[in-house]
């Protein structure tokens, strides 16, 4: 799947951006896959945690944002701005 120049290759769980690899960790890829199957889309953090992304059930209310913005720096801290 892809949207600008974020590729996911859902098979193979790689995500790449402007063709360059972008490591994520298993639940930010998750998430990633989740927006990205969903575009357009605003979703509240309850909607995000009981969307069934997360490892663990006992997750804080807080978790979710963290890993939003964990997942968003890592494309653009390694690679530069998006496209």
């Amino acid at each position: 799947m892809q949207f600008a120049d974020v590729e996911v290759d859902t098979a193979a769980h790689r995500v790449s951006r402007a063709g360059k690899p972008v490591h994520l960790g298993p639940t930010e890829f998750r998430l990633l896959r989740y927006l990205m199957l969903h575009p357009g889309r605003v979703f509240s953090r309850e909607q995000l945690l009981d969307a069934g992304l997360w490892a663990t059930m006992s997750m804080s209310r807080r978790e979710p944002s963290m890993f939003i913005s964990a997942a968003c720096a890592k494309p653009s801290t390694s690679m530069g701005p998006p496209t």
